[in-house]
């Protein structure tokens, strides 16, 4: 079920269209448009090859729940290094290609291709967007599409309740794996668009899911479970396959992570704000690689450096991001003060930068070292 691509008369915040007698685009920076006190930023994805920031955002006003999906031209540069580093910033530093409002709040996205993207909601969709563009329309002083768009390609239903993560194999394109707050998870064809399997995985709201990244077929969960936090799954046996003990005392698992360079550790951080590092070859055991706690609440997010595997990023609700060494723990950059709830962190591509960003769409950059 496709949505058309609204006209301009119908959009007219998300574009600020040249004088008519000035023939050069004019950069569309105009994104303070398009926020309001009430625009929660709920993650970022980069692009690895594109560079393109998607940025997924939530709002309440009232009783109506919606949400904004934002594209963004990355600032960074080897040039702009020094000047972006340690200073927040907000969408409004961003060139935005282009902004779609979406019906229920996003919560959780990832890339297909440089063209395709997945973004989920709160209302339990899946939804599947793809770019459009007019070539004639690139201003090469800018460096950017000056009418490039996004339309919908196809809503998926199947979650009756938030979907709280979505996630595709590296090198299967044509199959998705959603969490959801309704404790199941599900496998989506995108030949098909429809759920080809779900599974009950958890008691309580699935929070979090990781995908495996040297293989196609495993995936992990954690979740508020009275009984299990952690399950290992595998989509060929469609059944729970392991589990991690010794995790009780967290109460709830609200981020996971798995290794890039080290595929055999899974990072797991906790709604009290403890990070535990576990091999999941050892699956139902109580012993882990690493037991600390770096935050005062919950851990958000977590994100291995694809470039330099002894590092790892940290988001939580205490208002800051860290960036911590795999092997022992130790602090290697931060904490990265925030004005509000640190959301989500991200890596930009082939480097050691590290993106943080609030829920007030407050933007920090910070560059890590591997050790001190």
């Amino acid at each position: 079920m496709a949505q058309q691509r609204p006209d301009d008369s119908t959009d007219m915040e998300t574009a600020e269209f040249p004088s008519p007698t000035n023939t050069t685009p004019k950069p569309r920076s105009d994104v303070e448009h398009c926020i309001d006190t009430y625009t929660h930023l709920e993650s970022i994805i980069i692009h690895p090859e594109t560079k393109e920031l998607l940025v997924l955002t939530s709002s309440l006003t009232g009783d109506y729940s919606g949400g904004k999906i934002f594209l963004l031209k990355s600032i960074y540069s080897p040039v702009t290094t020094q000047q972006i580093i340690d200073s927040p910033i907000n969408l409004k530093s961003f060139i935005r290609y282009n902004t779609q409002r979406t019906v229920g709040g996003n919560t959780a996205g990832c890339w297909i291709s440089s063209n395709e993207f997945v973004a989920s909601t709160e209302r339990g969709t899946v939804e599947i967007w793809q770019k459009i563009f007019a070539s004639d329309k690139y201003s090469v002083e800018s460096g950017a599409w000056s009418d490039l768009a996004f339309e919908a390609v196809s809503v998926m239903y199947g979650h009756n309740n938030i979907v709280s993560s979505v996630r595709c194999w590296p090198t299967d394109a044509e199959n998705l794996v959603t969490s959801s707050h309704d404790g199941s998870c599900r496998i989506w064809s995108m030949k098909s668009y429809m759920s080809t399997d779900c599974y009950r995985a958890h008691l309580g709201p699935v929070h979090a899911l990781e995908c495996q990244t040297d293989g196609n077929n495993l995936f992990v969960t954690g979740a508020t479970d009275r009984s299990v936090l952690v399950r290992l799954w595998d989509r060929r046996e469609k059944l729970s396959v392991g589990r991690v003990l010794g995790l009780q005392d967290y109460f709830s698992v609200r981020s996971l992570s798995w290794g890039v360079h080290n595929p055999s550790t899974l990072a797991i951080g906790t709604e009290t704000g403890h990070l535990v590092l576990h091999d999941f070859r050892s699956m139902n055991s109580d012993v882990h690689l690493l037991s600390i706690q770096p935050h005062d609440d919950v851990i958000r997010e977590l994100s291995f450096c694809p470039q330099h595997q002894s590092l790892l990023a940290t988001a939580s609700h205490d208002n800051t991001a860290r960036v911590l060494s795999v092997a022992d723990g130790e602090m290697l950059a931060g904490p990265v003060k925030h004005s509000d709830m640190v959301t989500t962190v991200e890596w930009y591509p082939q480097s050691k930068l590290l993106l943080s960003a609030a829920v007030n769409c407050e933007i920090m950059y910070t560059l890590a070292q591997c050790e001190k």
